[in-house]
């Protein structure tokens, strides 16, 4: 029991109603001191982050037409221990292993937008759908990481 009241605190604790004709629902946290002032200039600046990022790894592995795909062990293998790492993190909440996940997996996925691009251009990835949701996860992934550590460094609390 106690390790899910720990995993209740760690998320999203209450979706309620805002008013009584049922029309907005509000998310309500359990700390509630924890607002951020620049929040949306912040998710622009991730926003516009992942995009240079995307497009400069796209244009790189499309011009150059260097074969990436030997990337794909390492980069496996990486994601693995990142997923690990996370996990352990998720118990021991130590700011600095957050901040390092981040940076990694800004790297790790920043590699895997170039070796999922040089898949598709080299014609290693045949099946659009799998290859479309790959990108789509990279990019997300990368903004994720990308804008938690613009919340940490810059990010203007009440």
């Amino acid at each position: 029991m106690a390790i899910i009241d720990f995993l209740k605190k760690q998320f999203i604790d209450i979706i309620e109603w805002t008013d009584d004709s049922r029309d907005t629902l509000s998310y309500r946290y359990p700390d509630e001191d924890k607002e951020i002032k620049n929040g949306a200039q912040l998710i622009g600046l991730a926003a516009g982050g992942t995009g240079i990022i995307f497009f400069s790894l796209a244009t790189l592995a499309t011009v150059t037409r260097k074969d990436f795909s030997f990337m794909g062990k390492f980069l496996f293998i990486g994601l693995i221990l990142l997923i690990i790492a996370s996990l352990a993190n998720l118990f021991f909440q130590v700011p600095a292993l957050a901040l390092t996940i981040s940076v990694i997996a800004i790297l790790i996925f920043s590699a895997y937008i170039l070796f999922d691009v040089s898949r598709i251009v080299h014609g290693g990835e045949t099946n659009y759908v799998m290859a479309t949701l790959g990108l789509f996860l990279s990019i997300y992934n990368l903004f994720i990481n990308l804008l938690s550590l613009l919340m940490a460094f810059s990010g203007e609390r009440d």
